[in-house]
């Protein structure tokens, strides 16, 4: 094994010069701040509502894998308010969205597919859960439900061909750092504290900067995010 790794990737050279990285003023923009209607022609009576936020891009692994417990502590807070105690959605989620292409460019979704009509409310509330965040913090209790099912992931992923192969090696030349993510994956999720993931949400959870989307059927009444 060793000496087949070392004729197939121990004669990688390093990327060629004119492999320039792209122009981060080509980087796609987040319109902060701001909101969007749209319609849809269909006669199904759902909805989508989204709150979104710029943050950073893929390349700070340690930030990226904070983001990770993030989205699942807004996405069980979600559950349990917008879901269960509103009852107004059944699929509701949040995710973290950085760029490995453009320098400083990611986003995080909250987001619920609803019925028409609930679409003030629902962002209200999802505006609300990031506020609560951001003033109150993460509680230790919801770092382990987050943390739980994310570590059980991990150590089903690094069984398997495809996380090896897509994550680690695919890409490592240019990114050789790639190799070391993999040593300590597991030890990382582990050390995540509530101070990192509340202070996560402090710096980029900011309400004034948050993008606010609607999707509804046509013929639906005018509502404004």
């Amino acid at each position: 094994v060793v000496d087949a790794a070392a004729l197939y990737f121990g004669t990688w050279q390093p990327p060629a010069a004119g492999n320039k990285a792209p122009d981060p003023r080509r980087a796609p923009a987040v319109p902060a701040g701001q909101s969007r209607i749209l319609t849809v022609p269909t006669e199904i009576p759902q909805a989508y509502v989204e709150v979104a936020w710029p943050t950073d891009d893929f390349w700070d692994i340690r930030r990226t894998r904070r983001f990770l417990v993030l989205s699942h502590i807004v996405s069980d807070r979600m559950r349990r308010i917008i879901r269960e105690e509103d009852g107004q959605s059944y699929s509701q989620y949040a995710f973290h969205e950085p760029s490995q292409a453009y320098p400083g460019y990611g986003v995080f979704h909250a987001a619920a597919e609803i019925k028409p009509g609930a679409e003030d409310a629902v962002i209200a509330r999802i505006r609300a859960i990031a506020a609560d965040l951001v003033k109150n913090g993460v509680t230790p209790e919801e770092l382990d439900r987050a943390r739980e099912p994310i570590m059980t992931g991990i150590r089903e992923l690094v069984k398997t061909n495809d996380y090896w192969l897509r994550s680690v090696l695919s890409g490592c030349r240019s990114h050789p750092e790639r190799l070391d993510w993999s040593r300590n994956f597991m030890n990382d999720y582990q050390s995540v504290t509530t101070d990192e993931i509340t202070g996560l949400a402090r710096q980029y959870l900011d309400d004034s900067r948050c993008v606010r989307v609607i999707i509804r059927p046509e013929g639906t009444a005018q509502i404004n995010p």
